[in-house]
């Protein structure tokens, strides 16, 4: 089954928010909620935006480096 550029990318943004936005509110609470301190719960909400940062930096020289073989 050959799916179609857009309905990929539509489908992978929409799973990604989705998910994200679910998960995302209540993380914090269930860190506090498991005795994390408030300093540690913002490092690991803040290192995530760090890796999707540094992943977009890193995989998108990927990319442009893998359209040159076609």
């Amino acid at each position: 089954m050959q799916v179609r550029p857009f309905y990929w990318l539509a489908l992978s943004f929409l799973g990604y928010y989705c998910a994200y936005g679910v998960f995302l509110p209540f993380f914090p609470a269930w860190l506090k909620s498991q005795q994390y301190g408030e300093e540690m719960i913002g490092l690991v909400i803040g290192s995530a935006y760090i890796f999707r940062f540094a992943g977009g930096l890193f995989f998108s020289s990927l990319i442009k480096k893998s359209q040159s073989y076609y």
